[in-house]
């Protein structure tokens, strides 16, 4: 909850530590939005659930092989952010597809 009070976009508060992360083995991509940071997934909700931020959840990664993507965004929900690229019609629309392109070159 105290992740919620800081400022939009700002991640303050946004440091966590989650170790079952220092397992993973795998080379992995850390894919994220500042739209994301410090608000809360719908709109006037009780906490900001997307955390911690990605910097730190990447940092705690266990991979020798893994890449970081955080867009500059603060022009959009933090909902709609976060499922740009769940959703056919945005994949390659949102963020002039940087964000999917990203996610092709990883894989």
């Amino acid at each position: 909850e105290k992740y919620a009070t800081g400022a939009d976009f700002s991640g303050e508060f946004g440091d966590g530590a989650l170790p079952h992360l220092a397992k993973i083995e795998v080379p992995t991509l850390i894919y994220g939005s500042v739209a994301e940071y410090n608000r809360d997934l719908n709109e006037g909700g009780p906490c900001a659930s997307m955390w911690p931020k990605f910097e730190c959840v990447f940092s705690q990664v266990g991979s020798p092989v893994k890449e970081l993507y955080v867009d500059n965004l603060r022009d959009q929900s933090c909902a709609h952010a976060h499922g740009a690229l769940m959703q056919k019609d945005t994949l390659t629309t949102f963020a002039e597809g940087k964000p999917w392109a990203v996610v092709r070159s990883f894989l």
